[in-house]
């Protein structure tokens, strides 16, 4: 299963869902998006678990304990997570 997290934050416009449903070409478990309570602070953490399954390292920068969601979310990529549910969140259906 491929969980992955990405940057939006607010969904005032049909392009931010449409964009969060593009990711990865629509190669995903479940798709979400990091919820900020305010500038550089991620809010809704009880879900969260980064690319190792581990919680948060802090909920400012770096965030994650992870490398690997480190250094996706430096480079502005889908951050690779265990599990998430926050602010918006995107599950592929199995056909």
């Amino acid at each position: 299963m491929t969980v992955i997290y990405t940057l939006l934050n607010k969904f005032e416009q049909t392009k931010d869902v449409v964009n969060l449903l593009e990711t990865r070409n629509g190669d995903f478990a479940t798709v979400c998006a990091l919820d900020f309570s305010r500038i550089g602070m991620i809010y809704d953490t009880f879900a969260l678990r980064d690319a190792e399954g581990q919680e948060l390292l802090t909920q400012e920068w770096p965030y994650f304990r992870s490398r690997t969601s480190r250094k996706a979310l430096l480079y502005n990529k889908p951050i690779p997570v265990q599990s998430c549910w926050n602010g918006l969140g995107m599950v592929m259906p199995d056909l």
